[in-house]
């Protein structure tokens, strides 16, 4: 009836017969879970006056294609479309603020979206395997890509990056494939774990002055990339950040590093050429392991420690160089590293494992 204002939580959930529905102008609220499940629905059009929808409203509603929301809606509640696999666009309108947890989760034909500029936040796993998105554009004001927000986003190529970035947090591109290099915003200050594991399209990682922390496995298994800057101000590089990164040939390390972990250059096999500036105090356990085409390494006083493993298996490795800062020489530190035949061990060493 016209005078509907509402529709109640669960209200048509469930119903399998359902296959379209034409909603009354004058309706306010669709509430939660209020479609969820009604498999065979294709059609629906909400009024311009609604300006709520409640969370999981069209759960698992996988044969809608196409939806429209009004104008007045300023949340995208969360789980809404959870599920939606038939979904190929949706109209968002200006106004709409957030983009809540999960609310295109699993929307797997997902091509077509567009946020406006009014959104300011994106919730974690809200475009979880959207496997035909191909481009997105992150909305300025945005400073958080949350957990998983584009996790397995197989198709994805190109991101727009906002200025107003400011991290990027745990596995928000992970396996994101065909992901190409981005720009990031100079106000980014970290990358969390596994953030882009597997985006192995990425070629070049010009980091910000701004980039503080790379968190573990980062970029690890990331085969296509060749070149990574690491700025002067980067403190923390945390464990296997850049393992497997096996087209890598060169890296330079600040000397603004107070915390490289263990293992994050791993088997990065190319990787020929590695200065290490004075400041650094730690070389920890594996973190060169299997640099198969490492020739040389300089050590600088300020290097305390060497972890164990730390160059085994550097089969090319022929020359080495050790500050007089050297404290600690860990285990099996240049374990078959065959071409080296010397090394000049400085009167400061108090231990070697």
């Amino acid at each position: 009836p016209s005078s509907l204002k509402t529709i109640g939580i669960f209200a048509f959930a469930g119903d399998t017969n359902l296959t379209g529905i034409s909603l009354n102008s004058g309706l306010i609220t669709i509430g939660n879970n209020t479609f969820s499940g009604c498999t065979r629905l294709t059609a629906i059009t909400i009024p311009n006056t609604v300006t709520t929808i409640g969370d999981y409203a069209f759960y698992n509603c996988i044969s809608i294609t196409n939806i429209t929301i009004p104008s007045g809606v300023k949340t995208i509640g969360f789980y809404l479309f959870d599920g939606c696999s038939g979904l190929i666009s949706i109209s968002i309108p200006n106004g709409v603020t957030t983009i809540n947890d999960n609310a295109f989760y699993n929307c797997t034909n997902l091509t077509d979206i567009s946020l406006p500029t009014t959104v300011t936040k994106i919730g974690q796993y809200a475009f979880y395997n959207c496997k035909s998105i191909t481009y997105f554009n992150i909305p300025e004001g945005i400073s958080n890509i949350d957990y998983n927000t584009f996790y397995d986003c197989i198709k994805l190529t190109n991101v727009s990056i906002p200025s107003t970035l400011t991290s990027i947090s745990t596995d928000a591109f992970y396996n994101c494939y065909n992901l190409k290099d981005l720009n990031f915003s100079n106000r980014l200050t970290s990358i969390g774990q596994s953030a882009f594991q597997y985006c192995r399209s990425l070629t070049n990682i010009l980091l910000p002055n701004t980039m503080k922390t790379i968190g573990r496995d980062a970029f690890s298994s990331c085969y296509g990339i060749s070149n990574v800057t690491l700025p002067n101000g980067l403190t923390t590089i945390d464990g296997s950040a850049f393992s497997y990164c096996t087209m890598l040939t060169d890296i330079t390390l600040p000397g603004s590093l107070t915390s490289l972990a263990d293992s994050v250059f791993d088997s990065c096999s190319n990787l020929k050429t590695v200065t290490i500036q004075n400041g650094l105090q730690i070389i920890p356990d594996s973190v060169f392991r299997k640099c198969f085409s490492l020739t040389s390494v300089i050590i600088p006083d300020s290097v305390t420690t060497i972890g164990g493993s730390a160059f085994t298996d550097c089969t090319e490795l022929s020359n080495v160089t050790i500050g007089n800062g050297l404290k600690t020489i860990g285990e099996y530190v240049f374990y078959n590293c065959s071409k080296l035949t010397s090394i000049r061990i400085p009167a400061s060493v108090t231990k070697i494992g």
